[in-house]
């Protein structure tokens, strides 16, 4: 078993077991990635304010904006797609 093969049957696994996922040739995650703000605000001397809810939303919705906009191109090329929850 490859690595790809390997981390497909946990993404499966972590999509409650929708073994759809492993055949498939691609498969994109967009994950939110809230470590990444923390370093840039203690870069600067800042605090990051995790305890609201405004955070996840925001989050949610940059990563709905993104997969939508790989929809659009990947179904602009005559190729098609499905979301994953």
């Amino acid at each position: 078993m490859t690595f790809e093969e390997t981390t497909l049957e946990k993404l499966a696994e972590n999509s409650s077991i929708q073994e759809q996922v492993i055949p498939e040739p691609v498969f994109i995650t967009w994950c939110a990635d809230l470590a990444r703000l923390e370093k840039a605000c203690l870069m600067q001397n800042k605090e990051q304010k995790t305890n609201f809810l405004e955070n996840l939303h925001i989050a949610a919705i940059v990563e709905v904006i993104a997969a939508q906009s790989a929809a659009l191109e990947v179904e602009s090329r005559g190729l098609g797609m499905c979301y994953i929850g």
